[in-house]
């Protein structure tokens, strides 16, 4: 699993502004739709700076939205009881991983260049991996809510995908794969926001 994710990690920019394109996509049909009568082909065969701006503040506020969403869910999962597997797991990374907060103090009591500048860049994978599940929500909830609009693109997809080519079906079906396999290794490791991977019995040299 650590290969795997080290593997998607080298595409971790990519993936985030293939889901910030995505994410204008499905938004750009919904706005077609609900506001300007336009299906997906008209809009992108003849789009106005004006449409432009109106899905780009659409969008934005559809990202806003899903953030509350998230972090709602998120803090509802906070409060539901755990077993005592996963309180014993917890316990475990406690006892033997920093924090990143541990692992500032440490650096600033030791004057420890190498921690600090480590704990300085896992705070910005932190914000990256975090940024990228906020967008990853928001395109789940953006194809919820196309599939469930009559003309939506992904309801004519699914309308005419038997009439594809073999070649275009396995394109799609690679494709498909490859980015639930991305999800996957994006929200694997739970406490990865919690603890950093520097045991607490390692002493990085200065």
């Amino acid at each position: 699993m650590n290969s795997l994710y080290k593997y998607f990690e080298d595409f971790s920019k990519l993936f985030y502004w293939l889901l910030i394109l995505t994410s204008w996509l499905l938004t750009a049909d919904i706005v077609g739709l609900f506001f300007i009568d336009k299906t997906y082909s008209e809009i992108f065969s003849d789009l106005k700076i004006s449409e432009a701006l109106l899905i780009f503040m659409v969008q934005t506020t559809f990202i806003l939205t899903s953030i509350i969403i998230y972090r709602v869910l998120q803090f509802i999962w906070i409060l539901v009881p755990k077993n005592n597997k996963d309180s014993y797991n917890d316990y475990e990374i406690s006892r033997n991983y920093y924090t990143p907060s541990e692992l500032l103090n440490t650096a600033v009591k030791t004057n420890n260049p190498t921690m600090y500048s480590y704990v300085k860049d896992y705070k910005d994978d932190i914000k990256s991996d975090l940024n990228q599940k906020y967008l990853c929500f928001t395109v789940v909830l953006l194809l919820i809510l196309d599939l469930c609009l009559e003309n939506s693109i992904i309801r004519d997809f699914i309308k005419n995908y038997n009439d594809f080519t073999v070649i275009k079906k396995m394109v799609i079906i690679i494709v498909i794969a490859s980015v639930s396999l991305g999800l996957f290794v994006l929200f694997h490791g739970g406490n990865k926001s919690d603890y950093t991977n520097i045991r607490k019995e390692e002493s990085l040299k200065k």
